[in-house]
């Protein structure tokens, strides 16, 4: 099926405008087919920007376009000015939503992690054995998350350590270098280290989320959501809120 032929159909999905089992067909396809989850996700965003002031404006006219050229009346030349008309709107606004929709996308998603990210605490951190991580716990308790990062770094350095590559990834995501941290956090989810694993793979489900990597994000929650573990409700509620 065609790329167009594809957003055609779900656009109709979306406005329920499809017969129950054409719903049906385009449903599952929303979820096995990675062409129909891209369309449906588009066309989910671009329902909910219409909902805005700014963007209803663009809604109108096209309405006044289409109601001008179904006009009883209409002239062969007029019918082809309102269809050029309309075929213009929607490159313009074709043109504008994309990177409207990345930026809306992208905020949308910045939100979401500022709601869920919490800071990481190390409640008895004073008492870890090894003195060098005592000192990055510390400066990452303190906020100074880039001393707390070349701290694990150097650390890392000496000996491989689950600990220390879990702090340097909590530093680089608390100092907003997210791809730097879920290198960090993937090499400590593959661990035996059940509590840092899980830890491990919350925070790289955020960190992707805020770098709008919907597809790993979403792939990651879902095994989160599975695991049963401390992170589940969370992985849950913030998958329902990806989607609505």
């Amino acid at each position: 099926m065609k790329t167009q032929e594809i957003h055609e159909l779900v656009e109709r999905y979306v406005r329920g405008d499809l017969s129950k089992e054409q719903q049906e067909f385009v449903g599952d396809k929303v979820k096995s087919d990675e062409a129909f989850r891209e369309a449906y996700a588009l066309h989910k965003d671009i329902k909910r920007a219409l909902l805005d002031d700014d963007m209803r404006e663009y809604e109108q006219l096209l309405q006044e376009v289409y109601h001008e050229k179904n006009a009883t009346g209409s002239s062969g030349k007029s019918r082809r000015v309102y269809y050029a008309v309309a075929a213009a709107i929607v490159v313009l606004i074709g043109l504008g939503t994309v990177l409207f929709f990345q930026m809306n996308r992208k905020t949308f998603n910045e939100r979401l992690f500022e709601q869920y990210y919490t800071k990481y605490t190390f409640d008895n951190y004073r008492s870890e054995q090894q003195s060098d991580l005592i000192i990055g716990y510390a400066y990452y308790m303190e906020q100074q998350y880039d001393s707390a990062a070349m701290i694990a770094r150097q650390f890392l350095k000496k000996q491989d350590s689950m600990q220390a590559g879990f702090l340097a990834g909590l530093s680089l995501l608390a100092d907003g270098r997210c791809p730097e941290s879920i290198r960090f956090f993937t090499r400590v989810a593959q661990s035996d280290n059940m509590t840092l694993k899980e830890n491990a793979e919350w925070y790289k489900a955020l960190a992707l989320l805020k770098l709008n990597r919907m597809e790993e994000a979403e792939l990651l929650l879902s095994r989160i959501k599975r695991a049963k573990n401390d992170y589940s409700d969370q992985a849950a509620d913030l998958l329902k809120k990806i989607h609505q």
